[in-house]
Order: C-alpha cells, then sequence, then structure tokens
C-alpha cells in the first residue's frame, strides 16, 4: 500500500496541489565538563520549556565533528517560524545554554516512510 500512497502524494505535488512550511531548527552545544548532565538538561528545556522536538547526533554536516543538540519544530507560516524561534532562542539562552545555529528552512515536499507507515509532511 506505500507504493500507491507514494504515486498520489508525488502526483498531487506535480499538480501544485500542496502547500510549504517551515521547519525551524536550534542547534545547541553541549558544554564538556559533563557531557551527559548537560544533555538531559538540555533535553528537558527543549521538551518542557520550549515545547519543541530534541534530537542530538554526532558530527553535524554543515558545523562539523562534536556532538549536537537540536530543537526542531514546524510551522505553516515564514511570520510563525521566525517569530517561533527567535522566541524559543531566547528562552534557551536565558536559561544558560550556548546557541550555535539558528535555521529556517522553507519545505515544498516532504514524505518519508517511518516504521513502515508512510507520511507526508504538509
Amino acid at each position: 500500500m506505500i507504493g500507491k500512497e507514494v504515486y498520489e502524494a508525488e502526483a498531487n505535488r506535480r499538480s501544485g496541489d500542496h502547500t510549504a512550511t517551515y521547519e525551524c531548527h536550534i542547534t545547541i552545544s553541549p558544554g564538556c565538563a559533563n557531557l551527559v548532565q548537560e544533555i538531559v538538561k538540555i533535553k528537558k528545556l527543549v521538551e518542557s520549556t520550549i515545547q519543541w522536538k530534541f534530537s542530538m547526533i554526532e558530527g553535524d554536516p554543515d558545523l562539523g565533528l562534536g556532538m549536537r543538540c537540536y530543537a526542531t519544530k514546524w510551522f505553516k507560516t515564514l511570520e510563525g517560524a521566525d517569530n517561533g524561534i527567535h522566541k524559543a532562542a531566547l528562552d534557551l539562552m536565558l536559561n544558560g545554554l550556548t546557541l550555535e545555529r539558528k535555521k529556517i528552512e522553507k519545505v515544498v515536499h516532504d514524505w518519508r516512510v517511518v516504521q513502515g507507515v508512510f507520511k507526508e509532511v504538509v
């Protein structure tokens, strides 16, 4: 069934039946003193204080080596994304976090298979 869903989503996208969304990322550099404790603090602030999605990776393709944490949220308008990312970044900085990057991406098309289930982000 995934094949049919993907085909229909692609047909809709090509016909212009889609709306762009805005994906915001805030990159946070954890301190080096107690990495595990710092990551727990960052995760709590991201998920509870600003209520964004938390993730982390070792080695960012753009920023280079090292552990990085991310706060991510999607918005339907550029104005909402711009206001949301600036407020969230300020809240994180006021809580003592070091921000490395703020980025707003315009997403025109985003479909994926997550745990075997097709999902189109609109």
